[in-house]
């Protein structure tokens, strides 16, 4: 991971305001279906909390070897359960359409993601004061700023320095909240699909919590239903509205 990355981590976590990693660690056990596999259900629960996740990375949030989360998502891609987007990224094509992925994969970047946040608290922040916020020099911030503008994410203030969250952006992340509910019983049903046996569902802070077989035994888990850093996101931009 880049310094710059593991340098904001603490700061993009003060933002965030609750913490992101998956807690499903058990060792490579097989299963019958693909996500009996405990690994793999912590990959696809790294895919679905932060879309557009690279490999690496993902083996940082769920916590396995680097080895093993490729395989993993070898078999996930082989199944359809996860899709990449054009840098290779991955999430899981039940909760997003691949226009949405591609979105979000930008800010898988903890600096982006953080640089998002900075923007929605602060609307028509500069740049010098983006590059001190997210730690890094101005050229670099600006490439990072650059990356965002391309996908939609953010937009320049009238031409000027100064930059906004994009109304692209609102409108994926009101629809990923409009259709929240439905996108719990498709993830309810792909689960049954992979003979999880789903019960004790609960729908809370955008997150499914339920309990599923997995080949170690009935678990509890819980998926994002929409990325934590769009729940933020939406958030900070309504306190300031």
């Amino acid at each position: 991971m880049a310094e710059e990355e593991i340098g904001v981590g603490a700061a993009l976590a003060v933002k965030m305001g609750q913490p992101l990693r998956p807690k499903i660690t058990e060792e490579h056990t097989s299963g019958s279906t693909m996500l009996m596999n405990p690994n793999r259900m912590a990959v696809f629960l790294a895919a679905a909390e932060t879309p557009g996740i690279p490999m690496r990375r993902m083996a940082e949030a769920a916590g396995l070897p680097f080895a093993a989360v490729r395989w993993n998502v070898s078999r996930l891609l082989e199944a359809g359960l996860l899709s990449r987007t054009e840098s290779r990224g991955l999430y899981p094509p039940v909760l997003f359409t691949p226009e949405e992925a591609e979105m979000l994969a930008v800010l898988s970047s903890p600096v982006r993601a953080l640089l998002l946040l900075s923007i929605a608290e602060n609307p028509g922040e500069a740049l010098g004061t983006l590059s001190r916020e997210a730690g890094g020099s101005p050229q670099k911030t600006l490439y990072h700023l650059d990356r965002m503008e391309e996908r939609g994410v953010v937009s320049r203030v009238g031409g000027r320095e100064g930059y906004t969250v994009s109304p692209a952006f609102k409108e994926m992340a009101s629809r990923l909240l409009e259709r929240e509910a439905e996108t719990a019983e498709s993830v309810k049903k792909l689960f049954k699909e992979e003979n999880l046996s789903p019960a004790r569902t609960k729908r809370q802070n955008h997150r499914l919590h339920v309990e599923v077989t997995l080949s170690t035994g009935r678990r509890r888990i819980s998926l994002w239903l929409v990325p934590p850093i769009v729940v933020r996101t939406r958030k900070l931009l309504a306190e300031v509205a």
